[in-house]
Order: C-alpha cells, then structure tokens, then sequence
C-alpha cells in the first residue's frame, strides 16, 4: 500500500528518512552488507552487482535471498517453510517477515527491524530502516562467532 504524499506529518518524515539513507550510502555500510550477503550467498551468477540502494532492494524484494542467507548466517530452523519461487506479493511479504523473525531470535533488536513494506515497496527512505536492519544482523553474527560462514566486514 502506497503511502498518501502531502498529509501531516508525511513529507518530513520521508525526507529525513531519505537524509539517513543519503547518510548509510556516504559510509561503506551498504558495501559492507552487499559484499557480505553475496559472500555468504556463495552464487556468484545470482550475485547483488552494486551497493546503490535500489539493487539491493531487487535483490532481497522476494525474501528468498534473505531466507536463504539467514538459514546460513544462523539456524536453519528459524526459516521452516520459505516460499522459493514467490508469485504474490503475500508471498514475498511472507518470506520478509521470516527473516525479520530470525533476526530478532539471533539478537536484532525490535526497534532495529524493518517492516516488510520498507522492503517491498521500494521507496529510498525507508529502505534505510533494512540498510540498518541488515547492519545490526551482521553485528549480531559477529557475537555468535560461527566460522562456518564469511564474517560481517572481513
């Protein structure tokens, strides 16, 4: 569902979630996160190609690639039944909200969890609200120390 432009609020919230985002893309956060998803993705032919925000966000808007990247980062058992093939936006939304579940049970922090619309709906202010969920799961792998898998920022 599409936000309404121009009502209360809206526009300066939007605008500084734009600001923040303008702010991750100044760091190395979003190369970070994209160096270590595909790292951890191990699929070079299925591989995010830039750190620009809205790659990212094609890259992740169906879920599977975050599925399959947190069944690798943490236990494969926080994400029972992804959706591999997702036709509908329920579905895709589905696969989001797995994700957002396992992260919360390795450490995530409710306030530091996107809402799946952030994702899916693919508007730049919000999506900097995934760039810092993403972060904050790459710190909590960190503290988890599994060498298993590439580590967040190596």
């Amino acid at each position: 569902m599409q936000r309404p432009t121009g009502y209360g609020l809206v526009p300066q919230t939007d605008g500084k979630l734009e600001e923040k985002m303008d702010a991750f893309a100044a760091t190395d956060i979003p190369e970070k996160i994209v160096s270590w998803l595909n790292a951890v993705l191990d699929n070079p032919a299925d591989a995010c190609k830039s750190h620009d925000w809205k790659d990212i966000q094609e890259f992740l808007k169906d879920g599977t690639r975050l599925c399959r990247f947190m069944k690798s980062v943490g236990d494969p058992r926080r994400i029972p039944d992804m959706r591999v093939d997702p036709q509908t936006q329920f579905a895709c939304m589905d696969n989001i909200s797995m994700f957002l579940n396992a992260a919360k049970e390795i450490g995530v922090k409710d306030d530091d969890l996107f809402q799946p619309e952030d994702l899916y709906n693919g508007e730049k202010g919000p999506f900097s609200r995934v760039i810092n969920t993403l972060d904050q799961v790459g710190r909590c792998s960190l503290a988890m120390r599994n060498s298993a898998v590439p580590q967040y920022g190596a």
